[in-house]
């Protein structure tokens, strides 16, 4: 029996054995050149057991949701709000801090009042000051402001955050603004995802045990030169790794062109439905209003669109005009027409023949009025034929023909 051999007989394996570790290899057999200790096995009573529950007592029991902030907007949790630079974040920030330290709306919203933390590292106590003038912002007893503060890397920060709402009870929001001050050292061996959940997931695990709204603010990215406007997913856009939108509880995304006043607010959460509000910056006041929800307000600019074209008009006219229940005209006839009506027609009858097939939904949409396109090789060839849902198909063979 070789050496080797007998080291494999006589080591038999225990708690406190040294386990060889092999540096080379030789011809005759493995040498050993390093011994490492093998660290005992946890006691199992030192690992924290799951809690179960099963679906029949999570029925059953009195639950209640992370209450709101702001109605619909704000709700207590992880909110990662992004936006690009210089765009009026601090504004946003410093206003929204306003209205829920003294329960007045934001954003058209309805807050509710609670003492606020707002941690602004990027500024200095004269900048807040000069901004409060220009906005017009009354000072609150309820808006803790600090420009220094630890790092979320450490966990410090967490437990400066903490003893704050030990003195300050009715504390009910923290803003972070922004969180790449906040962030601090990350370890080298973890990747930017391990990294950020690392650093996110107790601030999330805080906000929700204590219904506090957390709200962090960051910058968007540029994803190989393209802007949220372009992207399938808006929220790519969010500068760091995908854990900052994958831990938060809610994610607001601030987009729209710089020179532009209009921006669009996106909210994305877990507890809220998703929405799109529509804001404008007022340069004057420096002060973020509500104009409206984006769809709703798309809504509205397509319907007043919709009533004041000259198309819709004369087709409305036609079939208003000497008791016609129905009509049937093709494009060149229908450019004629709005000519007569309106002085002028600035399209070709084929530039007309899409706008009728743009529109026709629309007709039926607001004005119930049938359209009926051409097809080819059809009994009516070229002809559009128009008539209000009221009329039978059999009454619209009875219709007027216009040339």
């Amino acid at each position: 029996m070789n050496h080797a051999a007998k080291i494999g007989m006589n080591q038999q394996p225990t708690e406190n054995t040294k386990a060889a570790k092999s540096a080379s290899v030789a011809a005759n057999g493995i040498h050993i050149s390093k011994a490492v200790d093998i660290p005992p096995l946890k006691p199992e009573d030192t690992v924290q057991p799951l809690k179960l529950q099963t679906t029949d007592e999570i029925e059953k029991a009195q639950l209640t949701a992370p209450p709101f902030v702001i109605d619909d907007l704000l709700v207590a949790g992880l909110t990662v709000l992004a936006a690009p630079p210089k765009i009026g974040k601090s504004w946003f920030c410093l206003d929204m801090g306003t209205c829920i330290a003294e329960g007045r709306s934001f954003l058209g919203r309805s807050t509710h009042q609670g003492d606020v933390l707002y941690l602004d590292l990027e500024s200095r106590d004269y900048r807040v000051q000069n901004r409060m003038k220009t906005a017009a912002l009354r000072g609150s007893k309820h808006l803790h402001i600090a420009f220094k503060a630890s790092t979320l890397g450490d966990g410090n920060l967490l437990t400066q955050i903490t003893q704050v709402h030990t003195q300050i009870p009715q504390l009910n929001t923290v803003i972070i603004d922004t969180l790449g001050r906040a962030k601090g050292e990350q370890r080298r061996n973890l990747d930017a995802y391990s990294a950020d959940t690392k650093m996110l997931a107790p601030l999330q695990e805080w906000a929700l045990s204590n219904g506090i709204a957390v709200v962090v603010v960051t910058h968007e990215r540029k994803l190989n030169g393209k802007t949220a406007d372009s992207l399938d997913d808006p929220f790519e856009v969010i500068t760091g790794s995908n854990a900052q939108f994958g831990v938060a509880d809610t994610a607001w995304l601030l987009l729209g062109p710089r020179k532009e006043a209009e921006k669009q607010l996106m909210v994305a959460g877990r507890d809220m439905e998703s929405q799109t509000m529509t804001l404008t910056f007022d340069a004057k006041r420096c002060r973020w209003e509500y104009l409206g929800d984006s769809e709703a307000l798309a809504e509205r600019a397509l319907r007043l669109a919709y009533n004041s074209s000259p198309i819709v008009k004369t087709i409305k006219g036609l079939l208003e005009g000497d008791n016609h229940t129905s009509v049937k005209i093709d494009s060149s006839g229908l450019c004629n027409e709005v000519a007569i009506r309106f002085g002028c027609c600035s399209l070709t009858p084929t530039q007309m023949g899409r706008a009728i097939r743009d529109v026709s939904n629309q007709l039926y949409e607001y004005d119930k009025i049938v359209c009926i396109l051409p097809t080819a090789g059809g009994r009516n060839g070229r002809l559009y034929s128009f008539r209000y849902e009221t009329i039978s198909p059999l009454e619209s063979e009875q219709c007027t023909m216009i040339s």
